[in-house]
């Protein structure tokens, strides 16, 4: 990128410092392994985090080199958390914080009648983990504040939209009730970009940037501060250079090496040149702050390449 189409840089520091940080993006751009680096991030810096995955099929205990998380909050690390929310397990939380006492909730939710009631609410499932996360950033422990910051994994980019228009949605269509009271504080605290932002992560390739440009746009348009967009997995520029001096030194050898070295400088300096022509697009049309995130030639993903894009991070 040329200096003049060069975007700011997100701010890390600034991000960490809200009560709230929603990430979200196309599937299989690796939207899970980022808010999992961002909540390692934050709590390497001393703070209390809450890592709140909607339902993911990723599960960040394996990322995390642990046991796999439920649905009950569960401490994975020092000063780190984490909850795999389910819209069962987090609509009984919320009849709870309601009602009080657990056989009420039984009773109440587990009613015909209710349970007709509460699936004519369009999106009622997916709001009840959207609650629940908003939830552990109220919740107080011992006189302050249980956790310092909630790092949601949020939804995929379609079902992101609609979860976060419910507050809104039901703000217009349900008459004043308890769920109102609860959908106009989240509406606002989502609204408030010194509490909440969302980080849109994205691959620099065709589709996943069309997308995520989208989503720029319908984020702002539900209200909420777009943060920054985390631009992930980048062929690395400094490969290249490394690649062609060896394919030197192997001509120099002449020995069966070249070919394979050659293609694969070949290979790196064409997905390096699409890398930068989709980072281009990205900080001309989305306004808003990057964050570079290196490709890691690995088989799989666990703690040390987590650690590793942590380090990235900054």
């Amino acid at each position: 990128m040329s200096p003049e189409t060069s975007p700011a840089l997100l701010d890390l520091d600034a991000l960490l410092s809200r009560r709230m940080v929603v990430v979200t993006g196309k599937g299989g751009v690796g939207k899970t392994t980022v808010a999992t680096a961002l909540a390692l991030r934050a709590a390497g810096r001393g703070k209390r985090v809450l890592l709140a995955q909607f339902e993911s099929i990723v599960d960040a205990g394996y990322l995390l080199g642990s046991k796999p998380v439920g649905s009950d909050v569960t401490e994975m690390d020092r000063g780190l958390w984490v909850v795999n929310m389910t819209p069962r397990s987090s609509l009984r939380e919320y009849g709870l914080l309601i009602f009080r006492f657990k056989s009420i909730v039984k009773a109440v939710l587990e009613s015909r009648t209710v349970r007709h009631f509460l699936r004519a609410i369009p999106g009622l499932d997916d709001y009840s983990m959207l609650g629940k996360a908003w939830y552990h950033t109220t919740e107080v422990e011992h006189g302050q504040s249980r956790f310092d910051l909630v790092v949601v994994d949020g939804p995929p980019t379609g079902q992101m939209v609609k979860v976060f228009s419910v507050p809104r949605n039901i703000e217009q269509t349900v008459p004043d009730s308890m769920l109102t009271r609860d959908a106009t504080s989240i509406q606002a605290f989502l609204t408030n970009p010194k509490r909440c932002g969302a980080v849109i992560v994205t691959l620099a390739e065709e589709l996943p940037v069309s997308e995520a440009l989208e989503l720029v746009q319908a984020v702002r348009e539900l209200g909420m501060d777009v943060a920054g967009v985390v631009v992930n997995a980048l062929y690395p520029k400094s490969r290249n250079v490394a690649l062609l001096e060896e394919v030197q030194a192997a001509a120099v050898e002449a020995d069966g090496r070249l070919a394979t070295l050659l293609e694969e400088a070949r290979i790196f300096h064409r997905r390096r040149a699409i890398n930068e022509h989709h980072l281009t697009r990205l900080s001309q049309r989305c306004n808003a702050p990057l964050r570079e995130l290196p490709l890691l030639f690995t088989d799989g993903l666990g703690r040390p390449q987590l650690d590793e894009l942590v380090s990235a991070l900054g």
